[in-house]
């Protein structure tokens, strides 16, 4: 397993068996340890708490503070914190070890390109991106250090990818474009005749999602926009070696350069619970302004909703909320995006589960019965413009 793609880091012995040990803590995490705070909350934590105040948690909250006095959800509250720090810590040495390198390769492209690369000298990052580091990975995605840094994603892209590792085969396993597979099969399954001249993907990150579009609409053309430049400078040296073409634009999703009705095809990829409840009414108000008449946009989320899950459900899935730098996760899953694209004008708004789709040629977009957490299908999003 030398490595993911002629971008990425080498992966040696020490890297992998580092790897290896990150997914068997975290097979834990959601398996036995997880198990075990599900069952010592019903037999040690609800009755306990029943018995202190005479009734039964009234909200996810009360729950949340409950389980956080147990010993065993400490336990695997920990474990599950570590290993996510073990994580970047294990992608950022494997990286920083062979920086060099990477850059090189990244930068020994073909002096003729497929795509492009566009830099806005002078971009602010959102707050919501500089004010935390995101799944705590150390820095986030827009920290530079050194003239024409892609260290962000190449980190993003090596410890991701081995996170994904743990939920599946369909959600991409090395290259992680799961999602872009399944918006794509969403879109082929319940608009057939559909063929986007125009797609954009916003808040592309590294491209990992972006770079299925090239295969299923080979006649389109493909705009990716990120706030991060680190992550472009990555980003498009990494579609380049995979002999993809996209053209990379630094620019802010929620208020973007381009022109009106530009786009036949918008997406996004995990987008939204990244984001504060402002950017997110921003964001499907710039798709609104962007999609051109006739178009669609389908916007991919985490399976996390609140109206499927109970107070212990909420609890449980929150967790990243409170303790993985996630804090627009809970904001984002009650989040009626139905609601705001009547309000916004779009046809036919829908909302639902599908299944992860690895091959939109092979398989069919169904839907999925509301899951309980994550690694079974994504939640999307989509509309019509009239």
């Amino acid at each position: 397993m030398p490595r993911l793609h002629p971008a990425s880091a080498n992966i040696g012995h020490d890297d992998l068996s580092r790897f290896q040990f990150f997914l068997a803590v975290r097979g834990q995490v959601f398996g036995p340890v997880g198990q075990g705070v599900e069952t010592a909350y019903k037999n040690r934590v609800l009755p306990k708490f029943r018995s202190e105040h005479g009734r039964d948690p009234k909200d996810a909250t009360e729950v949340r503070h409950a389980l956080e006095q147990d010993e065993i959800h400490q336990i695997w509250s920990w474990l599950r914190r570590d290993s996510q720090d073990l994580l970047w810590l294990y992608a950022g040495e494997a990286v920083d070890r062979q920086y060099d390198s990477i850059a090189e390769t990244c930068a020994d492209i073909d002096p003729a390109p497929r795509g492009s690369l566009t830099l806005r000298e002078g971009l602010k990052p959102p707050r919501y991106l500089t004010e935390i580091d995101t799944h705590r990975m150390p820095g986030n995605f827009t920290t530079e250090v050194r003239p024409n840094d892609l260290r962000a994603g190449a980190v993003y892209d090596l410890g991701s990818a081995v996170y994904q590792m743990g939920l599946g085969r369909k959600n991409g396993q090395f290259l992680n474009d799961g999602r872009g597979h399944t918006v794509a099969a969403y879109v082929m399954t319940n608009f057939p005749g559909f063929r986007p001249k125009r797609i954009l993907d916003m808040g592309c990150s590294v491209g990992q999602s972006t770079l299925p579009y090239c295969d299923y609409f080979p006649d389109a053309e493909l705009t990716a926009i990120d706030v991060g430049a680190p992550l472009l400078r990555y980003a498009h040296a990494r579609a380049e070696l995979l002999g993809k073409k996209v053209n990379f634009v630094q620019d802010d999703a929620e208020h973007s350069n381009f022109p009106d009705a530009s786009f036949d095809l918008i997406v996004s990829h995990i987008l939204f619970h990244e984001t504060s409840r402002t950017a997110v009414a921003n964001i499907m108000r710039e798709t609104k302004r962007l999609l051109a008449p006739g178009g669609v946009f389908v916007h991919c989320e985490n399976p996390v909703r609140i109206e499927h899950l109970d107070a212990y459900g909420i609890a449980w899935n929150g967790w990243e909320q409170y303790n993985n730098s996630e804090p627009y996760l809970l904001g984002c899953a009650k989040t009626d995006f139905i609601g705001m694209a009547r309000e916004l004008g779009f046809e036919n708004p829908w909302a639902g589960f599908i299944k992860i789709v690895g091959d939109a040629r092979k398989e069919k977009a169904v839907e999925h019965p509301p899951p309980k957490g994550y690694g079974y299908c994504w939640y999307l999003i989509s509309g019509c413009q009239g």
